[in-house]
Parts: C-alpha cells; sequence; structure tokens
C-alpha cells in the first residue's frame, strides 16, 4: 500500500509542477 500511496504522491507532485 505505502508504494502505491507514494507512487500517486509522486504523480501529483508531477502535475503540479507541470501545472507551474
Amino acid at each position: 500500500m505505502k508504494i502505491v500511496l507514494a507512487l500517486i504522491a509522486t504523480a501529483a507532485v508531477g502535475l503540479g509542477t507541470e501545472s507551474l
């Protein structure tokens, strides 16, 4: 589960960075 959450968090940060 931790790995899945980590991947989701990474994806969220990536999308957030691209938005900027």
